[in-house]
């Protein structure tokens, strides 16, 4: 277990994790002309919090993490996405 693997649970509860992830998904937007037929991958994905964000504008989004917990929080928020953790 890391320390993000402990971490996972309450990681959504801060604040500026919010904040900065829903500028991400924004400038991400503003940047590139989203379909929904692209795929996307998040490297180091945590808790799924941008690909929850931008989970409309893709067919397909796969999170890669190196923590095993991280992941498993995306799942419980029903992102319909393919985990990867390892």
């Amino acid at each position: 277990m890391n320390d993000f693997d402990q971490k996972a649970r309450d990681w959504d509860k801060n604040r500026m994790h919010l904040e900065r992830t829903m500028a991400v998904a924004a400038q991400r937007q503003k940047m590139v002309a989203l379909t929904p037929c692209m795929r996307a991958m998040e490297f180091g994905a945590g808790t799924g919090l941008l690909s929850f964000y931008l989970k409309d504008h893709f067919r397909e989004i796969t999170l890669l993490d190196s923590s095993a917990e991280m992941p498993r929080m995306a799942e419980q928020k029903g992102v319909p996405v393919h985990c990867f953790a390892g």
